[in-house]
């Protein structure tokens, strides 16, 4: 990948026990670079999920250059060791734009992120994968 993965990190504040039963959470986004390569297998980005108890609360594909040239223009992003669309299923990737809708799961176990191109032929792809998870402190 050429891209470097991105993070941020944002705390809510919230004691448990205060005002509306409000608990800590933290907002995490990780950013997740998806290029045109030759291979229709899952991908290990390199990028843990963010720990116990997460909540995925938002994904989009945020694509740059649309893909033309494949067959099938979709993307998964799962978990490495996982099904591999745990956390977006079926996102096409033929226009630029922001694209997508999360799977709404708890997520438990460690593992990094993945993403599965629908087939072998991209060629011409850029785009990213951005996620915001929700855990609790």
């Amino acid at each position: 990948m050429s891209s470097p993965s991105r993070f941020s990190k944002v705390g809510l504040h919230g004691r448990k026990g205060t005002l509306n039963n409000q608990t800590d959470t933290f907002l995490q986004t990780i950013e997740i670079p998806i290029n045109a390569i030759a291979d229709a297998t899952a991908q290990d980005s390199g990028v843990p999920l963010p720990g116990p108890n997460s909540v995925l609360v938002s994904a989009v594909i945020q694509v740059d250059v649309a893909e033309v040239t494949a067959v099938t223009k979709t993307v998964e992003v799962g978990i490495v060791g996982g099904t591999g669309s745990e956390l977006m299923t079926g996102v096409d990737l033929s226009a630029i734009g922001w694209f997508g809708t999360p799977v709404a799961a708890p997520i438990n176990a460690p593992a990094n992120i993945s993403f599965t191109l629908a087939g072998s032929d991209f060629v011409e792809l850029k785009a990213f994968a951005i996620l915001t998870f929700q855990s609790r402190a």
